[in-house]
């Protein structure tokens, strides 16, 4: 697992605290698996992650310290199971349609067993219909589950220029809706980095990459974070 003192390149000699640690740590502690825990039913973890350019990796300093690359290392340390791979299917600008125009190729191709499915930014910003994209990412999140692949959705990253944004808020909302009526969990990327500015006194600027859109070296690790201890056997 990444040495705490490597953090956030981007941001020299940042460490996480204690209570940003337990927070990154604990992000998807609530959510429930649908089924058997992942460690139970699966030998071994064959992951797409699928979405945009925060994603692809976008916001980090090095590709290395992107979440999914990140994750991939956390999880090949990880003793309940034989083996895991992970695949970062992330395409900077994607919308959900374009997601699920590439989903032959890039997710079921590689027949995963856990999608991670990131959306919603991007549909943000382009002022897509929110009604349209819940309907078309839970019908996704329904076909996948039909394929017994275990879905985790993924929310937009928190940007500061977006903070009372309505629009943005709305397709955040969606994603959460979508998480509670499909019974999938849902990271939520956006509480995460509210929690980490007022549970643990950290700033916007060192959570978000210089562009002030995508997260930073630290924002990416605490994902990578999450995520590797959801996928540890309770």
């Amino acid at each position: 697992m990444t040495a705490l003192g490597t953090l956030g390149a981007g941001q020299p000699g940042l460490a996480p605290s204690p209570a940003a640690h337990r927070l990154c740590q604990t992000a998807l502690s609530g959510a429930q698996w649908h089924g058997t825990s992942p460690a139970a039913r699966f030998g071994e973890l064959r992951i797409v992650a699928l979405g945009s350019s925060s994603t692809a990796g976008a916001g980090a300093s090095t590709a290395a310290e992107g979440y999914v690359a990140q994750l991939a290392g956390m999880l090949h340390h990880a003793p309940a199971y034989r083996s895991a791979v992970v695949w970062n299917k992330g395409v900077g600008g994607n919308t959900l349609d374009d997601e699920l125009a590439r989903r032959t190729r890039d997710v079921y191709a590689l027949n995963p067993n856990v999608v991670l499915l990131q959306s919603g930014m991007n549909d943000a910003l382009q002022h897509r219909d929110v009604a349209t994209f819940k309907r078309n990412l839970s019908g996704f999140v329904q076909e996948l589950k039909a394929h017994r692949i275990q879905v985790v959705l993924l929310d937009s990253q928190y940007v500061p220029s977006l903070a009372t944004n309505s629009e943005y808020h709305r397709f955040l909302n969606a994603v959460s809706e979508v998480g509670q009526e499909q019974q999938v969990p849902v990271l939520a990327r956006y509480k995460l980095s509210v929690q980490l500015m007022t549970q643990a006194a950290m700033t916007p600027g060192e959570l978000v990459a210089h562009d002030q859109l995508h997260p930073n070296d630290f924002s990416h690790w605490c994902i990578a974070e999450a995520l590797a201890q959801y996928f540890q056997p309770s």
